[in-house]
């Protein structure tokens, strides 16, 4: 009897000691998940900043008004500072890609030197034109490395958290089997040579980008429990655990609640950013791996309205939609008696293996979303057109508002033209008829 309790109580001490390192292996585990899944927004970031980055820099060239050069100019320092803050935010502190620090940080200095100046006294001369053409090309070069890595990343599941075990381990001898270290080290091979800082000057340190401040939100505050609840109805699950809430961000201008947790369904990670007046959504992750294609980019378009409706959200239409690999980026903006809002924007990624809705960002809506008076132009359409450089074919337009280099919102003819194979939109403000803005359209990206 003393020997069947003996070995009941061996028993029962084992299946705890092997329920305790499961546990411990599974906690490990969805850490490592969440750390990978904050490196790979990361990288989506960097992408995304350089792809602006080279189509801001492309539309300078495309521009025929020096007023509208200035702002766009500082439109491309403020990107170029946003990509060097992604590219620091991958785990390669232990490799040198000064290089490629260097060439944004060149460009970003370029920028604002252009953007400060008086352009009208001083336009740029065709020296500065051809270096605007080279960085051009050369930024959409190095954008194309980084798409070409970004889809053998998505294809082949590749993690950086196994690049960076590989930079911080004493033993790299693997290091060249990494295909994320070969590409990124590419990239930095293929800057060599290249130096803007003999021609324009000493790095300038960029300044920090304006804080958010939702002051237009309204509705009651909300509590923890309720911001959790809040978060898993948008997020539709309903049975969730590892569950974690944190408030303001240091710095932060407006109050708001950070919801993080694990779907037990689908094990899937989420994460909800919100408003603490009103529980208005500004963000919304899904980090999980989206599977093989089954849905079109149309699909995604179609789904999304039923989807928006169940947010706090209101009036809006599809103003662009990109295709990356198997997601869908669409881009929404509010519009009132016909006329495009903006400011008033909502950004929406959709997993195309099952069309569901796996990221969103409403910040610009909630910031800029109040009650607006009659939007009536000053010009007619035909004096705005006459504006527009010669080059360029103007094929559609509308009414539209748009934010001004003052962060001022400001009415405008918007113009769709084409320029040899690219597409842009054309902004002149409808009672100046000065060129706000011209902006290169994104073209569909299949990875």
């Amino acid at each position: 009897m003393i020997r069947n309790f003996m070995l009941g109580f061996l028993v029962v001490g084992l299946t705890g000691a092997l329920w305790w390192g499961y546990s411990e292996q599974k906690e490990n585990r969805d850490m490592q998940l969440h750390i990978e899944n904050n490196y790979q927004r990361a990288f989506f970031d960097l992408s995304e900043d350089l792809n602006k980055m080279n189509d801001k820099i492309g539309t300078t060239l495309a521009m025929n008004s020096r007023k509208s050069l200035s702002p766009t100019f500082a439109e491309v320092w403020k990107v170029s500072d946003e990509a060097q803050t992604a590219l620091a935010q991958l785990p390669f502190g232990g490799l040198n890609f000064s290089k490629t620090q260097d060439f944004l940080t060149d460009i970003g200095h370029f920028a604002y030197q252009t953007s400060i100046r008086d352009l009208d006294k001083k336009p740029l001369t065709e020296d500065e034109t051809r270096t605007l053409t080279n960085l051009y090309k050369r930024s959409g070069e190095i954008l194309q490395d980084v798409q070409n890595l970004q889809k053998d990343v998505s294809n082949k599941n590749l993690k950086f958290t196994d690049a960076e075990a590989i930079v911080t381990s004493a033993k790299n001898e693997s290091m060249k089997d990494n295909q994320i270290v070969d590409g990124f080290k590419s990239i930095e091979k293929s800057i060599d040579g290249y130096d803007l800082q003999s021609d324009f000057g000493p790095n300038f340190s960029t300044a920090d980008l304006k804080l958010k401040n939702f002051k237009n939100v309204t509705g009651n505050s909300i509590t923890k429990d309720e911001a959790i609840n809040r978060a898993k109805q948008i997020a539709r699950v309903t049975s969730i655990s590892k569950v974690k809430v944190s408030s303001n961000l240091k710095g932060s201008r407006f109050g708001f609640y950070n919801v993080s947790f694990i779907d037990n369904k689908t094990k899937n990670h989420f994460t909800v950013d919100l408003t603490k007046k009103g529980g208005h959504l500004i963000y919304l992750l899904n980090d999980r791996e989206i599977k093989s294609q089954k849905f079109s980019l149309s699909d995604a378009t179609e789904a999304i309205p039923k989807y928006l409706k169940n947010l706090d959200v209101q009036g809006l239409e599809l103003v662009e939609s990109t295709q990356y690999d198997t997601m869908a980026i669409l881009t929404y903006a509010r519009v009132v008696n016909g006329v495009t809002i903006y400011p008033e924007m909502v950004k929406v990624k959709v997993a195309l293996d099952n069309n569901q809705v796996i990221g969103l960002i409403a910040d610009e809506y909630h910031e800029n979303h109040k009650e607006r008076e009659p939007l009536i132009p000053t010009i007619s359409k035909t004096a705005a057109a006459d504006k527009i450089s010669k080059n360029v074919n103007v094929q559609d337009s509308r009414l539209s508002v748009i934010m001004n280099d003052l962060n001022e919102e400001v009415l405008c003819y918007e113009f769709y033209g084409t320029l040899d194979h690219d597409t842009f939109r054309i902004f002149i403000n409808a009672k100046t008829n000065e060129e706000e803005l011209v902006v290169k359209v994104q073209r569909v990206k299949i990875l």
